[in-house]
């Protein structure tokens, strides 16, 4: 992969990974608020005014995430999520369940993109360490305050609740972000980079669909290949990014002459296809047409003079179980015999003759 793909891919995950720290520390923070309205009404201040302390952290993270401040908003989140684990363990036990939002540090230490694969292994390991460290403490360390049985179960249960819709979260996180990372591969995959156009292999699948469709039931379709006339010649005068804003100019034009449905796209170089399904010989001889007008009328402004465009179009109609590339073929001479015929023009192309059946010869007698 190189550097740039890299890059980009690393803005991408990076924006997304600050956005769902964003709702995550919006979440934290309401959690909070309960735990304080529900330790005060236990009479248990000390862990009441430690999640007034947790509200206050997480306010910070969260104007420090708003402002940009990333990494030392991550630190903040960091020293509130051991900090109250630690706190809550000691004082109300193991029992109380505050334990399991330490496993929750584990997918954030991964999914982080700030930091490289292997200061990801040791913070993970040092994670473990201090799970292992609370699960210590707790087995040989009386807690520090004592809830009812009651209370201690229905904090417990809450944060059972609790980690759950946040492990929940984090996997519809993970699986929205795959979907995306997925979308814009495909993306890159099927779009030509210059004009925006479907590429060739999004064309031959597209058009692969359609001719299925077609031998199913009977609808026509045709395709039209064109090509830039004397492009060489804009490319050898003017220089490559004048040919690259004119098949830019081309490829919008021709988009602006085509119907919903049909797919245009960037065969290579300087030639286009354009898939039409349902259409016949006669409607595609006119969307041909209507595409060789609007690139006509496309003029790009040069330092000296206005660079005029046109086109050159082949037609073809697919025949029953005729394979897509006889049509694209057909379409190709059709239109090298517009080329010959004195360019900007469309051309249609007459269906291949049936075969006829072998008579055998006759027997004499």
């Amino acid at each position: 992969m190189s550097d740039l793909s890299a890059a980009r891919r690393s803005g991408h995950t990076g924006r997304s990974y600050w956005q769902a720290l964003v709702q995550a520390v919006v979440a934290a923070s309401l959690v909070h608020v309960a735990f304080c309205a529900l330790f005060f009404a236990l009479s248990a201040p000390l862990m009441g005014w430690a999640n007034v302390g947790s509200i206050v952290l997480y306010g910070a993270a969260y104007a420090l995430l708003r402002k940009r401040y990333n990494r030392p908003a991550l630190a903040l989140i960091w020293v509130e999520l051991l900090t109250h684990a630690l706190v809550a363990t000691r004082v109300l036990g193991w029992e109380s369940g505050f334990h399991y939002y330490v496993l929750l540090m584990m997918p954030m230490v991964f999914m982080s993109p700030v930091r490289g694969e292997h200061t990801k292994v040791v913070l993970g390991l040092l994670l473990a360490v201090f799970y292992l460290g609370l699960d210590w403490m707790s087995h040989h360390r009386a807690p520090l305050a004592v809830l009812t049985p009651g209370a201690l179960d229905g904090v417990r249960a809450f944060n059972i609740v609790a980690t759950l819709v946040l492990l929940a979260h984090l996997a519809n996180y993970y699986l929205r972000a795959v979907m995306r990372a997925e979308m814009r591969l495909h993306d890159l995959a099927t779009t030509d980079p210059l004009t925006g156009l479907a590429n060739r292999r999004r064309a031959l699948d597209v058009a692969g669909l359609h001719l299925a469709r077609r031998r199913s039931d009977g609808a026509p379709m045709s395709v039209i290949l064109g090509d830039v006339d004397h492009f060489k010649s804009v490319n050898d005068w003017h220089g490559h990014e004048v040919g690259d804003q004119v098949l830019i100019a081309v490829a919008k034009a021709m988009q602006s002459a085509t119907r919903d449905g049909d797919t245009v796209c960037r065969w290579g170089g300087e030639e286009f296809l354009i898939v039409l399904p349902d259409t016949d010989a006669a409607e595609a001889l006119r969307v041909a047409e209507r595409v060789r007008h609007a690139v006509q009328h496309t003029h790009l402004a040069q330092a000296d003079q206005a660079l005029s465009v046109t086109i050159t179009l082949g037609v073809s109609t697919l025949q029953a179980l005729e394979p897509l590339s006889a049509g694209i073929a057909r379409a190709d001479a059709a239109m090298y015999r517009g080329k010959i015929a004195g360019r900007n023009r469309c051309e249609g192309d007459a269906p291949p003759a049936p075969s006829l059946p072998r008579r055998e010869p006759a027997l004499a007698h």
